[in-house]
C-alpha cells in the first residue's frame, strides 16, 4: 500500500504494530489486580484505597477516548499513536519506580492517557487502511 507522501508500506506489518502496542497497553490495565493484597501489605493501605490504582485508569480512559476523536481529526495519526505510547511508557517508568502509593497511582494514571488514546486509534487506523481494501472486492 502507498501513503499521502507516496511511500509504500506494509499493511500487515502495520497492522500487527498496532496490535502488539494496543495489546500491550491493554494487558497492563487489568494484570495488576493480582497484585492487590501485595500491594496493601507493603503500603498498608486499605482495599477501597487500592482499587484506585484500575478505577483511575478507567476514569482517564473514559476521558480520553473521546478526546481522541478530536485528536484524530486535528493531527497527524502516526504522531497520536507513538505519543499516546510515549506516556504508556513514561507511566510505566515512574509505577515501576515507585516508592509509595501516590507515586504508583500517578504512573498508572499516566499510562491511561496512552491505554485511552490507542484503543480508538487503532479502530480509525485499521478502518482507513483496510476498507478500500474491502470495497473493491
Amino acid at each position: 500500500m502507498v501513503d499521502n507522501n507516496g511511500q509504500r508500506y506494509s499493511s500487515v506489518l502495520l497492522m500487527l504494530t498496532l496490535l502488539l502496542g494496543t495489546f500491550s497497553t491493554a494487558l497492563t490495565t487489568n494484570m495488576l489486580v493480582t497484585s492487590y493484597p501485595t500491594l496493601m501489605n507493603q503500603f498498608s493501605i486499605s482495599s477501597a484505597t487500592v482499587q484506585w490504582l484500575t478505577t483511575g485508569p478507567l476514569l482517564i480512559m473514559g476521558i480520553m477516548i473521546p478526546i481522541s476523536a478530536w485528536l484524530l481529526n486535528n493531527f497527524n495519526l502516526k504522531w497520536i499513536y507513538f505519543t499516546a505510547l510515549t506516556f504508556f511508557f513514561v507511566g510505566l517508568i515512574i509505577s515501576f519506580t515507585a516508592d509509595n502509593f501516590g507515586m504508583i497511582l500517578f504512573g498508572r494514571l499516566v499510562q491511561s492517557v496512552g491505554v485511552g488514546v490507542t484503543f480508538p486509534t487503532i479502530q480509525t487506523v485499521l478502518l482507513v487502511i483496510f476498507l478500500p481494501v474491502i470495497e473493491d472486492r
